[in-house]
């Protein structure tokens, strides 16, 4: 019985890519890979609490140094420790669906590259349904615009759910706008400005599209 840990991650984990002095050991890649893969898989289905540790340890997966094989065991450990916790959704008859949605990025999180790490989490009936945690492309050069491009892949993700529940017939005049929480007050200042400022012309054309969703009333950011 293993000691279980309160985290799925420490918070100042410091992994990053291993150096030069790394020694190839072809049975530690091996179990490292089995190791992210069974654990990725329980993330994608019912973990999103693990999601962020997931998205982290697959970024070492082709050359796994000791301290990422501790970390993927570390997670393990959290895993043991809450096998029984589960997610509950609570629905009345005839309630109305109720969807939020949270955003969050960290700023040039991944020490190795710089780039920042957006997450999102749609919640309904008091349970979360959607999730994502994932290195975004491109570096950001603030913390809003990090922030803004973890509301782009959220707004994304809220429009395949709109969808999904108009072909399943539900009445879509009950999900807009969708709400959306956002910390940051740079991005939400920026998804309602329609000017482009000086410092944000370097954004990606595609990522102002969030901005046209709130223009359209889909989404709505607080």
């Amino acid at each position: 019985q293993s000691r279980s840990v309160r985290t799925p991650m420490a918070k100042d984990h410091g992994l990053i890519p291993a150096g030069d002095d790394y020694v190839d050991d072809p049975e530690r890649t091996a179990w490292y890979q089995r190791a992210v893969g069974y654990i990725m898989f329980a993330a994608y289905q019912t973990r999103p609490d693990i999601a962020y540790a997931v998205s982290v340890l697959s970024r070492f997966s082709a050359r796994p140094s000791d301290l990422h094989v501790a970390a993927a065991k570390r997670l393990m450990r959290y895993l043991s420790g809450t096998r029984y916790v589960g997610i509950v959704y609570c629905f009345k008859k005839d309630d109305r669906l109720k969807l939020k949605g949270h955003s969050d990025s960290d700023w040039a999180g991944d020490v190795g590259t710089r780039k920042s790490t957006s997450g999102f989490v749609i919640i309904a009936g008091g349970g979360p349904v959607s999730w994502k945690s994932a290195l975004q492309t491109t570096v950001a050069r603030s913390s809003t615009e990090a922030e803004y491009y973890g509301l782009g892949e959220l707004t994304k993700e809220v429009l395949w759910v709109q969808m999904l529940l108009h072909e399943l017939e539900y009445n879509g005049k009950d999900l807009r706008p969708f709400q959306i929480f956002e910390d940051n007050r740079g991005a939400i200042a920026l998804s309602l400005n329609p000017e482009h400022h000086k410092r944000t012309k370097h954004i990606d054309v595609v990522h102002h599209f969030v901005r046209h969703h709130v223009a359209e009333g889909t989404i709505q950011i607080d």
